[in-house]
């Protein structure tokens, strides 16, 4: 797949290991989600109309991972919950 951002290929350079833990997601699922939000934002533009951000569809989707990535952090942090027993990715 070719990305026309400078962030995925840089996020997909890192290990399976590494890609989880920053995003809370397998690299197969990021390619899953990306796929249907492609598709979905070109029937959203398909009779024109400007694009509403700056930001790809593939960055605005690790924006959002990486979001409710440390969201959940920040939640097992405030309720003294570890890493370990957390039952979220």
């Amino acid at each position: 797949m070719l990305f026309q951002s400078e962030r995925v290929p840089k996020a997909l350079g890192t290990s399976h290991r590494q890609f989880k833990r920053l995003f809370g997601v397998k690299r197969q699922t990021f390619f899953n989600m990306l796929e249907i939000l492609q598709e979905a934002y070109e029937q959203l533009h398909k009779l024109g109309g400007k694009p509403s951000t700056k930001l790809r569809v593939e960055d605005r989707l690790l924006v959002t991972l990486q979001y409710w990535r440390a969201s959940t952090n920040g939640i097992g942090e405030r309720w003294s919950i570890s890493p370990t027993n957390r039952v979220w990715p």
